[in-house]
């Protein structure tokens, strides 16, 4: 085959598939009359908003700065004032995460270990709930790759990895234990090297270390944005204050102990790439996938000693190194004798490479974790599909009650101006804030509702849906689709849609009518 049409078919495939796992999630998560945005994504527009308009946040938010989010998606909700840019564009970077992954893992580990790459990354459990609210780890896997790719090419780009690096570190603040890896390693071969009397590493693998760059774009981000240019240190902790599920050090490294014991099917394939990577001296990729791996494992049980909260979702970069490890085991079976057996099998030999894909496909399949086939994650994806396509139509009633405010409802407020104007389902709250153009305290979850004698204080407009959880006795008094006067409070629904569990309701005084 010529060369060229070798590589437009090679195109033609990893076109085919970017369209193919960008199509499966727009089926999945169906991102068109609405979006499911959490509110890690909401977040980084309300701080494009403040710093754009030079003021700081003027109330609390509990999401960690990320500056790359907020560039990113702060110009794509500027220009288009619709969440649903933002999904898409979260579904084309994991699309890009599933063609580079194989691109990575073809170059390390073959046509099998490309294809179990690639198949892993686009079924990943993990990826799926972190797309399905539009979060960063995407975004952060997409600069691990980029370095992964820049540090194996026949000239290794150490600086286009550093950058790289730099920009997942604004997405995904662990990413910055590999660039410390990678300052350490650098260090010991320094040292190792003068004393064996060898040249040093190669002065351009100190360009990896430009990810330190995010550090000082952090701390102008978050100085803009709070005053405290050290904000995205701290908010961890602050979130931690009180919290009832602070788990300990034991408790923790228990947790990530039976993560995979539950899942032990691909630890054989991860030990044997593991021992592969270390054989063939991949030491970029092998000081990579350690940070990312037992490199943040080790950070979230130095959480649990500090009594910071470690959610599940802070498992996703040693999910991902374990899956490319895994891939990389694989190729360790193409070895001559298993070659043999798959032709004589087969008797094409010219179909050995798309054979080997197949074992990539069907090993992936069979051993990693499948998003789509956990009941749980099929349930909160359609949870959330819903609470957002219900939020668009209880903005429009609220904004309604805002522009034209009934005359109960103004002089309820005038009697308590500090009164929070809306309370809105938790998951909600941060897109809110931006859908009413409200101030953070303007707004407040479900826990915020003022009450007087048990009931909601007059002058608070309640947003109800029980796609968030909001269900039981406290929450059925809200479940109107007419006035209904309890206790000193009428009750007002500005919208009821109960086929949806969807009511908005304007709380007055009994007295005014």
């Amino acid at each position: 085959m010529q060369p060229e049409a070798s590589n437009r078919g090679r195109i033609a495939l990893l076109g085919g598939l970017f369209l193919g796992a960008a199509l499966l999630e727009l089926v999945v998560l169906r991102p068109f009359a609405s979006a499911s945005i959490g509110p890690d994504a909401a977040a980084p527009v309300v701080h494009f908003l403040r710093i754009v308009s030079g003021k700081h946040l003027e109330g609390y938010l509990g999401q960690t700065p990320k500056p790359l989010l907020t560039v990113v998606y702060g110009v794509i909700y500027s220009l288009f004032h619709d969440w649903r840019p933002i999904a898409w564009a979260s579904i084309a970077v994991f699309a890009a995460c599933v063609v580079l992954g194989g691109v990575l893992g073809r170059r390390v580990a073959g046509v099998a270990g490309g294809a179990f790459v690639a198949v892993g990354i686009l079924l990943s459990s993990v990826l799926l709930a972190d797309l399905t609210l539009a979060y960063s780890v995407s975004w952060a896997l997409l600069g691990w790759l980029v370095a992964g790719l820049a540090v194996t090419a026949r000239r290794p780009r150490y600086d286009v990895a550093g950058v790289a690096l730099m920009l997942a570190t604004l997405a995904r603040l662990e990413t910055l234990i590999v660039v410390i890896a990678a300052a350490a390693a650098l260090l010991l071969a320094e040292v190792l090297d003068r004393r064996r009397h060898r040249p040093g590493p190669p002065r351009a693998a100190y360009g990896a270390l430009l990810g330190f760059l995010a550090l000082p774009v952090m701390l102008v981000h978050d100085w803009l944005l709070t005053g405290d240019p050290l904000f995205w240190a701290k908010i961890a902790q602050l979130n931690s204050v009180g919290a009832a599920n602070i788990r300990g050090p034991a408790q923790v490294a228990l947790s990530l102990s039976l993560h995979f014991v539950h899942g032990p099917a691909l630890l054989p394939l991860v030990a044997l790439g593991a021992f592969v990577l270390l054989r063939r001296r991949q030491w970029p990729l092998v000081i990579g996938l350690l940070a990312l791996g037992p490199g943040v494992a080790l950070f979230l049980v130095y959480l649990g000693a500090r009594s910071i909260f470690v959610s599940n979702r802070y498992l996703a970069p040693i999910d991902l190194s374990a899956l490319f490890t895994a891939g990389v085991g694989l190729s360790a079976l193409d070895v001559p004798q298993v070659r043999h057996f798959i032709r004589g099998i087969r008797s094409i030999e010219s179909r050995h490479p798309m054979t080997l894909a197949i074992v990539g496909v069907v090993a992936a399949l069979a051993l990693a974790p499948i998003g789509l086939l956990n009941a749980t994650t099929r349930t909160t994806i359609s949870k959330q599909i819903q609470l957002h396509a219900n939020e668009p139509r209880a903005m429009a009633a609220i904004r309604a009650e805002l522009a034209s405010p009934s005359a109960c409802r103004t002089a309820a407020r005038s009697a308590d101006p500090n009164l929070q104007v809306v309370i809105v389902p938790s998951r909600l709250r941060v897109q809110a804030v931006v859908d009413l153009g409200l101030s953070l305290n303007e707004v407040a979850k479900p826990d915020g509702i003022k009450l007087i004698g048990g009931l909601p204080a007059p002058g608070q407009i309640i947003y109800h849906d029980r796609f968030d959880g909001e269900t039981g006795a406290s929450w059925a008094v809200y479940e109107v689709d007419h006035p209904v006067v309890a206790g000193t409070d009428r009750l007002v629904p500005l919208l009821a849609d109960r086929a949806h569990g969807l009511w908005v309701i304007r709380v007055d005084s009994a007295a005014c009518t």
